[in-house]
């Protein structure tokens, strides 16, 4: 069957039946001066489908990108556009979620055939696999920024990941404080173990667990009778699976920082130094020297989970053991995380400004020091409780 033609206005484009029996519809893009080709069922909606391209690209949003898997531009938008911006370890998550979830699932659509009701098909299968609410939002993170990107490019007319509805997110567990009395209790029972160093600078730094593991001695200053001593916090460290460990910058541009150390750490230092030095000496040929603060056995990066385990024990025995004046004292089951809550939290007690305790934390904002960092504690709400009771005599 010879192709039929109907003859459009000058300037908007025409509409004919192809051998095959289906209608197009056929217009100049603005953007780069080829013809572009819609195709329908009927001649009626392939009027349709030209007035409403020759309308949106009046309106400048009309979409005339290649024809592509989603897939194939998602690999390309992480790699050549976002990777660039992104930490390496959130480059990693990021690359992990697109070939463990996002690629699987939907890779195989085009990009430009992509539907809000496809996506949240996905995300509620996701779901239905076991995924919590907080994985589904990190997947709608990368998705949304991918396809609202290719938005930019005009390869496509709007971004249909805005339609979908996301579950609830996870409320994020609240940090848990000590107080003076068990963080002081806590030191103590430590005292001699091989995480008395690390627990004394989480409780006085405030440092983060990655922070702590990718620590240097050549970042610490110890301090003399003249000037006090610093901790230069540069770099973090980030397990990435099978005992590797993935280096890099610290969380924000304002989590490099430098904390003053109090003098009563200085003794501490050293003597986990010493320790440090017999742990050396005993690895022989198998340690590999990284100047690490706090290594293993051989010199390489501390198991987060050894790390957590030997803390979650100290717990349990400071639980067991009197304080020094015999009474028993009640140790909540705070994560080792909490370690830097408890600084803040003290930090406050003892008077030290918000702009301080912003500045000793790393945080960008004072919001997040003051309401996911500082938590009140029975000493606080006591001495508040005396301050109001002044009012009153």
């Amino acid at each position: 069957m010879p192709r039929q033609r109907k003859k459009g206005i000058k300037g908007r484009g025409s509409v004919f039946l192809r051998k095959d029996g289906r209608w197009v519809a056929q217009f100049m893009a603005e953007e780069d001066g080829k013809q572009k080709q819609l195709y329908a069922a009927t001649e009626a909606k392939a009027w349709q489908k030209l007035d409403k391209a020759l309308q949106e690209q009046k309106q400048g949003i009309l979409a005339t990108g290649p024809q592509q898997k989603l897939g194939d531009y998602l690999n390309w938008w992480l790699e050549e556009v976002h990777s660039h911006l992104l930490r390496k370890s959130t480059y990693l998550r990021h690359r992990g979620i697109l070939n463990n979830h996002i690629l699987p699932k939907l890779g195989q659509v085009q990009l430009r055939k992509l539907t809000t009701r496809q996506i949240q098909m996905f995300y509620n299968e996701k779901l239905k696999e076991k995924q919590s609410p907080n994985s589904i939002h990190n997947m709608h993170e990368v998705l949304h920024g991918g396809l609202r990107h290719a938005v930019k490019l005009r390869y496509l007319s709007y971004n249909p990941s805005d339609g979908v509805t996301l579950p609830s997110k996870k409320p994020l567990r609240e940090g848990q404080s000590l107080t003076q009395e068990q963080a002081h209790h806590l030191l103590n029972v430590a005292h001699g173990h091989r995480l008395e160093a690390f627990i004394a600078l989480a409780l006085t730094t405030g440092m983060r667990h990655g922070e702590l593991t990718a620590l240097r001695w050549s970042d610490i200053t110890i301090g003399t009778a003249t000037e006090l001593g610093m901790v230069h916090i540069h770099r973090t460290a980030d397990y990435r699976g099978r005992y590797k460990y993935l280096e890099g910058d610290p969380k924000t541009k304002k989590s490099e920082r430098i904390v003053p150390l109090a003098p009563a750490i200085y003794a501490i230092l050293e003597r986990h130094k010493q320790t440090q030095n017999e742990a050396r000496r005993k690895a022989g040929a198998r340690w590999k020297e990284q100047d690490l603060v706090f290594p293993n056995t051989r010199g390489s990066f501390l198991h987060s989970d050894t790390t957590r385990g030997a803390f979650y024990k100290l717990l349990a025995k400071a639980n067991n053991t009197p304080d020094e004046s015999g009474q028993m004292i009640h140790m909540p089951q705070i994560h080792i995380h909490d370690l830097r809550h408890t600084a803040s939290t003290l930090w406050e007690s003892l008077g030290i400004s918000e702009k301080m305790r912003q500045e000793l934390l790393g945080h960008t904002k004072w919001e997040i020091t003051r309401n996911v960092y500082t938590h009140v504690i029975p000493a606080m709400q006591k001495d508040a409780a005396e301050r109001i009771n002044k009012l009153l005599d």
